[in-house]
């Protein structure tokens, strides 16, 4: 769909011609994840739902980097849940871009867990996009695969160059 100078587009437009584009890509964890104490672990998205030549994913570790073949805006967001077990510690889930920290969000709880992460951020081409996951609990904790409440689901989408 193309646009002209001067015209009014509606947002479900832009959605649209985002979408025709191949602009979005979204994936979704495929099965339980265990991850343990005091360990950096990359949240593994293994199901392809929305695929995009705009993004590859990692052929080793099932979906846990994700290659931008786009330089530009970016817009990233993943929803992680923790089951509930171990002390009552420090938990988190946080992105990477080329192996340096871009966001987190952290709690300290014991209970089931549903953290998220989203930023807009610029990325050149060939960047590449983890999502980790970090507990303190004492012992290993499940991360769960739960794609019916959108959990365990990673989007992204190029916005501009």
């Amino acid at each position: 769909m193309a646009f002209t100078a001067g015209q009014k587009v509606r947002a479900a437009d832009l959605n649209d011609a985002l979408a025709a584009a191949g602009c979005e890509a979204q994936f979704n964890m495929a099965v339980d994840q265990s991850a343990a104490h005091a360990t950096v672990v990359p949240v593994l998205f293994g199901t392809t739902v929305v695929s995009s030549t705009l993004v590859t994913k990692g052929t080793s570790g099932s979906g846990s980097t994700f290659t931008l073949n786009r330089a530009g805006v970016w817009t990233a967001s993943a929803t992680i849940r923790y089951q509930s077990g171990g002390s009552s510690a420090f938990s988190s889930v946080y992105c990477t871009l080329n192996g340096t920290q871009i966001v987190s969000q952290a709690v300290t709880t014991s209970s089931i867990l549903v953290l998220h992460v989203a930023l807009t951020f610029r990325a050149n081409l060939n960047d590449v996009l983890t999502i980790n996951v970090y507990h303190e609990r004492g012992s290993s904790v499940t991360i769960k695969a739960d794609n019916t409440n959108a959990l365990g689901r990673l989007n992204l989408a190029w916005l501009h160059p």
